[in-house]
């Protein structure tokens, strides 16, 4: 496995790869490696290590990868990229991206493929088995879910919700592949809450105990 130094290196070329792709179609807000804010440093260092701890990963697989990495880190859909509010237009499924930005994780996946078989203190095989990326069974919008309250005076409450879209379908990682959008059904005033409020980039958690902001699914009667 490359050390965190070779990691790095790869990853400086990646952002700057990156930066000439985006000032080629007129977009000029990305900036060098040098002058790049740490956050930015680490979200490409983090897809160089995704392609490393899975060798056989596919360019939708890189995003899905991406998006995990920036919800994770407070990121959430918005049209316009801001930092500091967190947005970003392309948190969005791989096959609704723009063509253009689909060839950001082609070129991703060619420059990390390309560099790291020299570097002769890493070594990739080939997946054991193949990466599992099966969509969730039976997750489609229009499913009713539970949804754990958060906070409020129901906090750790079951409310019923809607999904009403479904992100990461193809995601290498169980839970963000669970990843949804919904519309909570609450108990108004008991809760504080409007009678319906909307919850964005909800995680599942399938476990004996789920995490508030989760979702999981009911159980059979």
């Amino acid at each position: 496995m490359a050390n965190s130094i070779e990691v790095s290196a790869v990853a400086q070329v990646c952002h700057e790869a990156n930066r000439g792709l985006c000032e080629a179609i007129g977009d000029t807000s990305q900036v060098s490696w040098n002058d790049a804010e740490e956050w930015q440093r680490q979200s490409a260092v983090a897809g160089v290590r995704a392609y490393l701890d899975n060798p056989g990963i596919t360019s939708a697989q890189m995003h899905e990868n991406w998006c995990e990495y920036k919800i994770a880190d407070g990121w959430v859909y918005g049209e316009v990229k801001d930092a500091e509010k967190k947005t970003h237009p392309c948190l969005v499924p791989y096959a609704d991206l723009p063509e253009v930005q689909q060839y950001k994780d082609k070129v991703f996946c060619a420059i990390v493929g390309a560099l790291l078989p020299i570097n002769q203190n890493a070594t990739i095989l080939p997946p054991e088995k193949p990466i599992t990326t099966d969509p969730i069974p039976g997750l489609t919008e229009g499913r009713v879910v539970h949804y754990i309250l958060p906070d409020g005076p129901s906090a750790g409450q079951i409310r019923p919700a809607m999904v009403v879209r479904v992100w990461n379908r193809n995601s290498i990682d169980k839970t963000s592949r669970g990843c949804v959008q919904l519309q909570v059904f609450t108990d108004g005033p008991n809760d504080a809450l409007m009678n319906v409020e909307w919850r964005t980039s909800v995680l599942f958690d399938d476990s004996p105990t789920p995490a508030p902001g989760t979702w999981n699914w009911p159980a059979r009667a």
